[in-house]
């Protein structure tokens, strides 16, 4: 009887210390994540098409390397427990991961910051390349009681306003304040790469009615003439894309024929900006094979000097890749030290 009250009591513990590990907390886990070939191919798709570009088949990786997470389901007593004993893995509170207003945190941003940051990456690499970049200021609101509604659409790059050709945002806000209330204005635009124009009659604002007004405001979006295409199965983002852009657009492989990873976010001026779970990309990165890893500056402090692989420090992406080059030739460039 006695034995039987023993075992009993043993089973019961267990089973206890099963449900208190098992308990969630308030904690979410940073893994290492996939990694992103921007030379290959997803699905048999290529990553990355740049329309009537000849492109050598690549025999390198650039890749981008992310961070796993559990989101924002709290993980157990046991995971976080376990994930202490690994240097690759760091336990933050759930409510740290957040999409959109921080893309840093996770590998899935809202839609419209995807675009944003692709668009950077594109031109970034584009004006690197020493291809044509041309500023419009582009529409980011049409107002429903203004006169360029049903006429203008978001997304539109205005070109010229009467006689006035405009290349930034200030310039289109300038014209249209010279305009006066009642005038015919002729706006003209791109939309969808085409050449458009359209005539509207000019309102007062309704604040003032001495104060002209077509119901648009404005932010600074660029044309060119090459024509990316991307993946978006790639998690597309940054530094990586640019660099990959870039290879695609010269001659030669930026890579070496060596597997190159990395991360960081990507200014349209080509400054390169610091990427949260930093230490979770470079163990990605080691596990997929890369030799080097492409870290911005801002990421440094985070690291240590000796990581397993080469570290090459990238601040803006001419840097990235005149450090890059220099590490593939044998010369000692400047890391995270």
């Amino acid at each position: 009887m006695r034995i039987r009250q023993v075992v009993s009591a043993a089973a019961l513990s267990v089973l206890l210390l099963l449900v208190i590990l098992l308990v969630p907390t308030p904690y979410t886990i940073w893994s290492p994540g996939d990694t992103y070939n921007y030379l290959g191919e997803i699905d048999g798709k290529p990553v990355i098409e740049i329309e009537d570009e000849p492109v050598d088949k690549p025999t390198g990786q650039l890749l981008l390397a992310t961070v796993g997470t559990t989101g924002d389901r709290n993980s157990n007593l046991l995971s976080v427990a376990l994930s202490q004993l690994s240097q690759a893995q760091e336990v933050l509170p759930a409510d740290s991961v957040v999409n959109g207003d921080n893309p840093r945190l996770v590998n899935e941003p809202e839609p419209e910051k995807l675009v944003i940051r692709e668009d950077n990456a594109v031109v970034a690499a584009l004006r690197q390349a020493d291809r044509q970049i041309i500023e419009h200021p582009q529409i980011t609101v049409v107002a429903p009681s203004g006169p360029a509604n049903n006429i203008l659409q978001v997304g539109d790059l205005v070109t010229q306003i009467n006689q006035d050709a405009v290349s930034t945002q200030a310039q289109a806000e300038a014209a249209i304040a010279d305009l006066k209330v009642g005038d015919t204005v002729r706006v003209k635009f791109i939309r969808d790469k085409e050449d458009m124009d359209a005539i509207m009659i000019v309102q007062a604002t309704s604040r003032d009615s001495k104060i002209p007004t077509l119901g648009l405001q404005f932010t600074t979006s660029y044309s060119h003439d090459e024509i990316v295409n991307i993946n978006k199965a790639s998690n597309p983002e940054g530094l990586m894309l640019s660099l990959a852009i870039y290879d695609m657009l010269t001659e030669g492989e930026l890579t070496g024929g060596q597997i190159v990873a990395g991360a960081g976010r990507m200014s349209v001026s080509g400054e390169v900006g610091s990427v949260d779970g930093i230490r979770q990309r470079i163990a990605a990165a080691k596990r997929d094979g890369a030799r080097y890893f492409i870290i911005p500056s801002g990421n440094c402090s985070q690291v240590a000097s000796d990581e397993g692989l080469t570290l090459v420090r990238a601040s803006t992406l001419a840097d990235s890749i005149e450090n890059l080059q220099a590490a593939l030739s044998g010369k000692v460039v400047k890391g995270c030290e």
